[in-house]
């Protein structure tokens, strides 16, 4: 049976669903590892809020998905489990509206994860290195 070629839309419709399916694994293992538990606020998926919503649940990058930190973007440790409160909308802590505090709140509360990112970094700033003196 001849093999049907694949158009340049099909390949990338096909690339975009493996990342999605990917990126579905990934949040799921971050929610998991941290029991399902907001981090920040330590509230947890299921649960009522003050005001009668049910919380839910999202993984967070520690380090942006896109461009420097690309490397890392399934990695479980460069996430974390916020409820959607203190993800998005948390004037005190949230990674959105006040980067540089979570960043100092992250650093003293996951100080092994924030060793072992920091070691990511450097470790792939030498192998970039590296590759740029052989050529």
């Amino acid at each position: 049976m001849k093999e049907k070629k694949l158009t340049k839309k099909a390949i990338k419709k096909k690339e975009r669903i493996n990342k999605r399916k990917q990126f579905a694994a990934w949040s799921l293992a971050v929610r998991e590892r941290d029991g399902h538990t907001c981090q920040i606020c330590n509230i947890k998926a299921g649960e009522m809020t003050k005001n009668g919503k049910v919380v839910v649940l999202n993984a967070h990058h520690i380090l942006a998905k896109e461009g420097l930190y690309s490397f890392l973007i399934f990695d479980i440790n460069n996430g974390i489990c916020l409820c959607q409160s203190c993800h998005r909308f948390s004037r005190v802590c949230s990674p959105h509206r006040q980067e540089f505090v979570f960043f100092v709140w992250f650093i003293q509360n996951r100080p092994e994860q924030y060793e072992y990112l920091k070691n990511k970094i450097v470790n792939n700033s030498n192998e970039v290195l590296n590759v740029k003196q052989t050529i």
